[in-house]
């Protein structure tokens, strides 16, 4: 899929009802690529990179497939984030995420923030740990 095709999905499937559009959606991702964003696609997903410091990088995550595709696009991005970071912070709001962290590649600690909209969990990789 390409990035507009999994930002569309993903819109349809995990934002109806939020206060701004599909088209604005795209709009923010076209600004976050102007602007120098990385981005890299396994399959049906995305993730939006950004190094903190020389040791971590945050992601944030466009799912436009299925928990299967969301599974295996993280532990696909974590083997890629270990070549250069030691730790991988991610945030979001579905408690159902927890659930799919079995499945995770590398060690882990996720934990109940509660920053806001898109934040109430905080999700660390530890990279090295594998």
């Amino acid at each position: 899929m390409t990035p507009k095709e999994i930002i569309s999905a993903d819109y349809r499937t995990n934002h109806q009802g939020r206060e701004y559009s599909e088209q604005q959606a795209q709009a923010v991702f076209r600004k976050y690529l102007q602007n120098g964003g990385k981005h890299v696609v396994f399959g049906r997903t995305m993730f939006l990179i950004k190094p903190l410091d020389q040791s971590t990088v945050e992601f944030h995550t466009i799912n436009g497939g299925n928990e299967v595709d969301l599974v295996n696009g993280v532990n696909q991005l974590m083997q890629v984030l270990s070549q250069h970071f030691s730790r991988a912070v991610t945030y979001y709001d579905n408690p159902r995420i927890n659930d799919l962290l079995v499945h995770a590649s590398f060690p882990h600690s996720a934990h109940k923030v509660d920053q806001g909209r898109d934040r109430t969990y905080e999700l660390i990789f530890d990279l090295r740990g594998a």
